[in-house]
């Protein structure tokens, strides 16, 4: 080896054979790991009108270049990016799941190599790493034209972003890399609704930067303002491009509607009339609705969706009452109400509804009306209300809150107690006028079948899903040892190593349980507040978080016990 180095030429060609060797594994390993993981039958749900069905329509108004199409309820409702992934993949003529496969796994590979960089150039940990998050079960559960894969991936590839931003020693080309991780971190915001849940974690990868440059008595801020900048500088560029064509399409400078301040203002001064009922899970009991339709004119509007005639139907999120205990809607025969999160989205679809509300601009203007008719209401005494709500949570009675203990109980043993391979899988649902073109512009994905829950796969893809199953659950159990010698690794290092705590690596392993944490508690709130949420799916973005962080756990342990020895070591030879 030192022969080679010695030889410039050589040295080139070593580092081209090596360059190519790595290569050919990576391509071999995506290779394997996408035939595998597409056995899976891919379930098209053109029934689910909030989710899967309309991450597909937006996408194809994309791909048409009307950018979400024709303005209602549901079209700013969520974030844009996951129908702009499905526009771009279309476009490609890649296979939904195939696409869906391969950006897991590159989101998988670049985390593992940060962590491979933080951890000493460790070849070991890299790679446990990467088969840890590549494989992490709870990651590959009930494959659905939904956000969550992709979320998942794009979870892995900001925090190696912002850890290899400021974490590692000198990274290369350091101007890009800012700009990648402002450019992601916006991308990220507007994926999903629930983004918080990992501003923990990144404050703490900051504050570590921070505090390293003091402790080098580096007094000069400037160069870590600059890479802040620029990443800031590239996140505004996302959010007001994404801003700037909401407002030129539908009128309103916004990005997602459920963050909009109007309708956030709307839905918690109603919400601030329900809590004065403490009902458990009705944020806005029938009996509210009824005392605020007198006071609002603009609430008045809705009460032919909220609360029909008798006789007529009630609105879809009346069948939500079935997900809650019994009792909670009403004990008479034929009862009903719209309890959890549900009103929100019934409140969404009345608004819809009225003729006068055909943009994005005209729905804020209804819903700031609306507040401040029920605001007076309240501030003449008209009304009951209760004191602030903060946005987007339900009220919260003393009888929901005694639940918080045992949903934040069970929502961290989903970390341990995943639900083997084949959970949820689902044949499609093609009854949609639509379903047709839906399937083909998802260029027919290589795990769908119409009733891909019936149909016996052939007998190449039954081998490819028997083999995957096998693997999955050997992971399971692979996991949780995993875990639990990490946990057991983390207590060992603050007692025995505190010192090693201080380390890079550490700091990423304080910043992934960080955000672990902050999911079960996001996840324990969202169940005793709005509606059932402690199911695997729902932490799947955590699930990889936490394995990383026990194998990069046991790495540091494992260096702070092999230099005990070589002290030790060392300082029985000085004795002697």
């Amino acid at each position: 080896m030192a022969n080679i180095r010695a030889m410039p030429g050589a040295r080139d060609r070593w580092i081209m054979q090596s360059c190519a060797r790595q290569a050919l594994a990576i391509g071999l390993a995506l290779g394997v790991y996408v035939s595998l993981a597409s056995s899976r039958p891919v379930s098209i749900a053109m029934w689910q009108t909030y989710d899967d069905a309309l991450f597909i329509r937006l996408a194809r108004h994309i791909a048409d270049g009307q950018w979400l199409g024709p303005y209602n309820q549901l079209t700013l409702v969520k974030g844009p990016i996951f129908p702009l992934f499905l526009a771009g993949l279309s476009a490609t003529g890649l296979p939904f799941d195939i696409a869906e496969y391969g950006f897991y796994f590159l989101c998988c590979l670049y985390f593992s190599w940060v962590v491979f960089r933080l951890c000493g150039k460790d070849a070991a940990v890299g790679v446990s790493t990467f088969i840890c998050v590549l494989l992490c079960p709870a990651s590959n559960l009930a494959p659905r034209i939904a956000r969550e894969s992709v979320y998942c991936g794009l979870t892995l590839l900001l925090f190696a972003l912002a850890a290899g931003l400021l974490l590692v020693e000198r990274p290369a080309r350091r101007g890009l890399l800012a700009l990648a991780t402002g450019f992601t971190a916006a991308i990220y915001w507007l994926a999903r609704e629930e983004g918080a849940w990992i501003a923990a974690s990144m404050l703490i990868l900051l504050g570590a930067a921070a505090w390293r440059r003091a402790r080098r008595g580096i007094a000069e801020p400037a160069p870590l303002l600059r890479l802040l900048a620029a990443a800031a500088l590239s996140a505004a560029l996302v959010v007001s491009t994404i801003g700037l064509l909401n407002l030129h399409y539908y009128g309103r400078f916004v990005l997602v509607e459920m963050k909009d301040s109007a309708f956030q203002r709307a839905l918690a001064d109603l919400e601030r009339v329900g809590s004065t009922f403490g009902k458990p899970y009705l944020p806005v009991p029938r009996a509210a609705r009824q005392l605020i339709y007198a006071e609002s004119p603009s609430f008045a509007e809705l009460r032919g969706y909220l609360d029909p005639k008798d006789g007529d139907p009630p609105p879809s999120q009346a069948v939500a009452c079935a997900h809650f205990a019994p009792g909670t809607c009403g004990d008479a025969p034929g009862a009903w109400d719209i309890p959890g999160s549900w009103f929100m989205w019934a409140l969404r679809d009345a608004v819809g509804r009225l003729d006068r509300v055909r943009s994005a601009a005209e729905a804020a203007d209804f819903y700031a009306g609306l507040s401040r008719e029920v605001e007076s209401a309240c501030s003449a005494g008209r009304l009951s209300c209760a004191a602030w709500l903060p946005p987007l949570v339900p009220p919260i009675p003393a009888a929901q809150l005694r639940r918080l203990p045992d949903a934040l109980a069970r929502a961290a043993l989903l970390l341990f107690y995943i639900p083997g391979p084949g959970f949820g899988d689902k044949p499609s649902s093609l009854e949609a006028p639509d379903a047709a073109a839906a399937v083909a512009f998802l260029n027919r994905p290589f795990g769908f079948a119409p009733d891909a829950g019936d149909q016996p796969p052939s007998r190449l893809r039954a081998l490819l899903r028997s083999a995957w199953y096998a693997l999955l659950r050997g992971m399971v159990w692979i996991d949780r040892l995993l875990l639990g010698f990490g946990i057991g690794a983390l207590a060992v290092l603050a007692v025995v190593f505190p010192r090693d705590l201080m380390r890079p690596a550490a700091v990423l392993v304080a910043a992934l349980w960080a955000a672990v944490l902050s999911r079960i508690a996001l996840l324990a709130l969202v169940d005793i507040s709005s509606f059932p949420s402690i199911f695997h799916v729902r932490m799947s973005p955590a699930d990889p978080l936490a394995l990383a962080a026990a194998a990069v756990t046991l790495h540091i342990l494992a260096a702070a016990v092999r230099r005990r020895r070589v002290d030790v070591i060392d300082s029985g030879e000085r004795e002697a």
